[in-house]
């Protein structure tokens, strides 16, 4: 699927087709019933580094991302911040060579699962809101970096915190410019709005199942639910055709900064051997 574009055909090339709405749309069709590779949150993560970033980062993180070697978890949210993503506390101090980093993070879905992870982190503690943040690529097995899940009522653990502890981020792993990580944040969070308006949140059910489940119910539950199949199936219809209008829009809207202006060399500082 990497190979032939179709993995994720709206991105733009080498590794997508650059597909419009209608292109999806028929790529969606003709694909239907087979079961396609889902990479989750890294899908819209490498999307902001296709957009934003450097060659050389482009090269190290993306294709290994997209045939699912190496998985990706955002870094955004932090205590009591509430859903203020801008609320940002964890700080990244200027070193030589790079940045050294310490706070915490917290509901990052995945990330005991994940290698890399994309975070906003305070470079500028005297700045305003939504300025004097830096978004940068965190090494997940770095030194100082632990990972705590989070237990819920089910025993799963999908969440976790995640705390710095005087971590070392290289120059060359920050994406876009110093002090414009709001402007990066935002581009994630068009392309994960993006993402979930086009899928149908991994519910494996098409109408055939449920019009199949409903010949088999009883006949006094059947008819009951004779009129609520109907609305279920007409909503599904529906959902398709606006869920691709939604993606037009916001492909259309969210604003997409420029990239660095410099392109990176080989990172030279690693924080952890793979």
């Amino acid at each position: 699927m990497a190979d032939s574009r179709y993995l994720v055909p709206h991105w733009p090339k080498p590794w997508g087709r650059g597909a419009g709405p209608t292109e999806q749309l028929v790529i969606e069709n003709e694909l239907a019933g087979i079961t396609l590779p889902d990479i989750g949150i890294t899908e819209w993560v490498m999307l902001t580094i296709v957009e934003t970033g450097t060659d050389d980062q482009r090269s190290r993180w993306v294709e290994p991302a997209l045939r699912g070697q190496e998985a990706w978890c955002q870094l955004l949210s932090e205590p009591n911040a509430g859903s203020d993503a801008a609320a940002i506390r964890t700080a990244a101090t200027r070193i030589d060579g790079g940045w050294r980093v310490t706070g915490q993070k917290v509901w990052t879905s995945n990330a005991h699962n994940c290698q890399w992870g994309l975070a906003t982190l305070l470079t500028d503690p005297g700045a305003a809101k939504h300025r004097g943040v830096t978004m940068m690529v965190i090494d997940l097995h770095a030194d100082g970096l632990t990972i705590r899940p989070l237990r819920e009522m089910t025993g799963e653990s999908l969440f976790n915190e995640v705390f710095f502890d005087e971590v070392l981020v290289p120059d060359c792993d920050v994406v876009g410019e110093v002090g414009q990580g709001w402007q990066v944040a935002r581009v994630t969070l068009g392309n994960e709005r993006v993402t979930l308006g086009g899928t149908t949140a991994g519910v494996d059910i098409g109408p055939d199942d449920v019009i199949e489940l409903l010949d088999d119910a009883p006949p006094p539950i059947g008819s009951e639910l004779l009129l609520r199949t109907g609305e279920v199936l007409a909503e599904w219809h529906t959902q398709r055709p606006l869920n691709m209008r939604f993606a037009a829009r916001a492909g259309r809207s969210r604003s997409r900064p420029r990239g660095q202006r410099h392109e990176a060399g080989e990172c030279g500082v690693r924080t952890a051997d793979h």
